[in-house]
Formats: C-alpha cells, structure tokens, sequence
C-alpha cells in the first residue's frame, strides 16, 4: 500500500494532497498475466462512479506494453455496454511511489473484523480467492 500520482514529496495518509492511495503489484507472469490482474481490477467496484483524488480510479503502468494492455481493455469494456456511463479510470505512468505508513500496511489482514473489511473488502477476497487462486493453484 503507498500513495503515487501527485506532486507532494513524501505524502502521508493525512497530508495526501493529490497523491491517490494505490496498491503495488508484484507478480509472476508465469501464474498469472497482467491481463488476468486487469480482470481482477476490472471486476472490484464500478469503474463510472468518480471518487475523491485520494481514492480515484487509476491504474499507473511501468511500460508501453502495459499501459497499450490497459487501454485496450478500457475500450472493450466500453464497447461492451457493460456499464451504462463512461469509465472514468485513468491509465498513467507510474513516476513514483510512496510507501504508506506501517499501519496502512496489510491492512485487511490486520482489521479483518473491522464492518468495512467484513462487508466490502473480504466478498472481493473471496471472489478472487475462487476464481484466480483455485484456477492458479496457489
């Protein structure tokens, strides 16, 4: 968990400025492809309903590969009529990212009993545990 995107150096969770709360990603393109981790990201909340800065839809690529990837599957989900208004999520370079504080991290394993862990976060857990780790043998 960290903050990138804005301008401030060094963000913290209570002076993000415009920085946006954002998840780094490491993965083994050998059990699971960036076009398998955009499913997952695609298929976690509705992607028309625009949020505050601090937790806008935004997916930060590292390479041309990634973010051409990226914005194909923006246009096919537009072209899909999955949802009835426009996608509002923004494909970006990553240029930096900013580690979150120590509490930030592992959250939804630290705060799992917490409401909003219990009815939001761990549904989507569960979805991405049945489809992707069953499917990856992980």
């Amino acid at each position: 968990m960290g903050y990138a995107g804005g301008t401030i150096p060094n963000p913290t969770y209570h002076n993000l400025g415009n920085h946006t709360e954002t998840v780094r990603v490491y993965y083994d393109p050998t059990r699971i492809t960036y076009e398998e981790l955009l499913d997952v990201y695609w298929n976690s909340r509705d992607y028309t309903q625009q949020y505050t800065t601090q937790y806008k839809s935004i997916i930060f690529y590292h390479n041309d590969e990634q973010r051409e990837t990226a914005e194909q599957y923006v246009r096919e989900l537009e072209a899909s009529g999955k949802w009835a208004n426009p996608i509002v999520t923004e494909v970006t370079p990553l240029d930096l990212f900013y580690v979150a504080e120590d509490y930030h991290q592992q959250y939804y394993r630290n705060n799992s009993r917490q409401p909003y862990c219990r009815a939001v976060i761990a549904p989507k857990v569960a979805k991405f545990q049945k489809h992707y780790l069953i499917k990856l043998k992980i």
